[in-house]
Parts: structure tokens; C-alpha cells; sequence
């Protein structure tokens, strides 16, 4: 089996709606990005996978990772699993674990990441699904 393992500088930045949170981490062509949605507060728990394009669902995950192996960008949308949060004071860990269609040979293809204290940003960034 195939695998692949990079670590990476995070960041977390509120959405300027305050109904989200957008976690990246980037190194060298490889990255992890989860945007958390909710409807009130970013509280500790479990969130599902959603698409992107999702406009109906108030709580969940869009997580989307991409790694090089040689020469060749894989990525995938988690679409099965979920994304644990665990928020404290002025930080936040987020654990992604699940699968879903990897774009490069359309094969199955799970992920296990994990994004340990990351101090909240203090700028904000825009969040909402494209048309």
C-alpha cells in the first residue's frame, strides 16, 4: 500500500461570518485544509465530511489534502469518516480521519492527519461555497 507522510506549519483563521473556521497546513506541494462549519459556536466534537458545495448543512467538515509522491500531485475530498475538534483556550487540535476518491487513477485513498494546538490567527478570511 501506498502512503505518505509530511508535516507542516498550521494556521486557523475565523471566518468573518463567525459560523467557521478554516485550518490549513502547507509544505512543499503537500497540504491539509478542513473548514469547519457551524451554526453558533466552535464547539469540541466530531464533525462529518461535507462537499463543498453544501449550502444546506449547518455543522460538518470540507476536508481536502493533497501530497506529491515523485513528481505526481495526488488529492481527495474526505467524503466518508469525520474531523474531531477539541478547541481550548486560544488554540485549537483537529483530527481528520477517513477516505474518499483521490483524483489522480480514481481510487480510494484515506487519510489520518492531525493538527496538534495551532494558535487561532488574528485576522479573519472569507468562507462560503461557490455557486
Amino acid at each position: 500500500m501506498d502512503s505518505a507522510r509530511f508535516e507542516a506549519g498550521a494556521t486557523a483563521r475565523r471566518c468573518g461570518s463567525g459560523r467557521g473556521v478554516v485550518v490549513e497546513g502547507v509544505e512543499r506541494g503537500n497540504g491539509l485544509l478542513v473548514w469547519l462549519r457551524f451554526p453558533d459556536s466552535l464547539g469540541v466534537g466530531s464533525y462529518q465530511p461535507l462537499v463543498r458545495g453544501d449550502t444546506t448543512s449547518p455543522r460538518g467538515a470540507v476536508t481536502v489534502v493533497r501530497w506529491m509522491q515523485g513528481s505526481a500531485a495526488h488529492g481527495m475530498v474526505l467524503d466518508s469518516g469525520a474531523v474531531t475538534v477539541t478547541p481550548t483556550a486560544g488554540h485549537l487540535t483537529v483530527r481528520a480521519q477517513g477516505s474518499g476518491l483521490e483524483y489522480v487513477g480514481a481510487r480510494r485513498a484515506s487519510v489520518d492527519a492531525v493538527i496538534e494546538q495551532v494558535t487561532f490567527a488574528a485576522e479573519t478570511t472569507g468562507c462560503g461555497a461557490a455557486p
